[in-house]
């Protein structure tokens, strides 16, 4: 059953979080960090058609063509999420403070920086899909 989100039908979502960890490091300049390790949880909710096999062979292939439409939409999300890991991972790696107790606040304007950006990537797609991505694959009557 498709969800709604801000007033528009959803039939595929993704969540991403976002983690980092790290040492910090003194320096003869101040603190740095290393051992940092970013990790990315990404949860993919797909349409489930519960009945599809009381449906017509055409009707069922109209469906799964739709289904992976979907997935591919879904899975560009996963990959801009794992470009933006990578992406927060070289800049959290050239963070520098003077104090080693402010690196921490460093970071997170890092990683707050790069979260806005994939903010705004997801959106680029999204509106690059149109409001209905599917609307060439979308099943009639359903």
């Amino acid at each position: 059953v498709p969800s709604t989100d801000r007033n528009k039908i959803v039939v595929g979502r993704t969540s991403t979080t976002f983690a980092w960890t790290f040492q910090h490091v003194k320096t003869q300049d101040g603190c740095t960090a290393k051992s940092i390790a970013v990790t990315l949880e990404a949860r993919v909710v797909m349409p489930l058609w519960t009945d599809k096999l009381l449906a017509t062979y055409a009707l069922q292939a109209e469906w799964d063509r739709y289904r992976a439409d979907v997935e591919r939409h879904e899975q560009r999300h996963v990959d801009i999420a794992f470009e933006t890991a990578r992406e927060l991972e070289r800049g959290l790696a050239e963070a520098r403070s003077e104090k080693c107790g402010d690196l921490q606040a460093v970071m997170r304007a890092i990683a707050e920086g790069h979260m806005e950006r994939d903010r705004r990537n997801q959106r680029a797609f999204d509106a690059r899909e149109g409001s209905c991505h599917l609307r060439k694959t979308c099943i009639k009557g359903m």
